[in-house]
């Protein structure tokens, strides 16, 4: 069972700046994995499948549109994401993602008159050797 999320921040650059995320409604992980299957011989089923790719990102959807949109595009940052645990709040059971080598990709904002603006950012990831995976959960015990 979890509630919320919190503990979202954005790293980046020299210094380094560190964003801290409120107002958050929604975070969605991108957790994919591209696979190529082999078949032959007029099997009608694959006899060998191959995880040959693999994509790694984060979209945070909130009200802090102006620190959404403030990560400079083009520059890789660190973002954290505490899925607090219902009954422990970021104590046991607790899941942190964190999303090392992110880069912006988008970040639209909508708002209707007389109601509340969000808006959301998309980042995607890269491997810095091509086989560590950018991406990490742990949960708290």
């Amino acid at each position: 069972l979890y509630m919320n999320w919190t503990g979202i921040t954005c790293v980046y650059g020299v210094g380094p700046t560190t964003i801290t995320l409120l107002e958050v409604i929604d975070v969605a992980i991108l957790d994919a994995e591209g696979v190529e299957m082999w078949q032959s011989d007029g099997n009608p089923f694959p006899t060998l499948i191959v995880a040959s790719q693999a994509a790694r990102g984060i979209t945070i959807t909130g009200g802090d549109v102006a620190k959404l949109r403030g990560v400079p595009r083009n520059t890789p940052c660190t973002i954290t994401a505490i899925l607090n645990d219902a009954v422990n709040g970021t104590g046991s059971g607790a899941l942190t993602h964190v999303l090392v080598n992110a880069v912006r990709t988008e970040s639209p904002k909508a708002g209707q008159s007389n109601k509340f603006a969000a808006g959301s950012a998309t980042f995607v990831a890269y491997s810095a050797d091509g086989t560590t995976d950018p991406l990490t959960i742990t949960q708290a015990t």
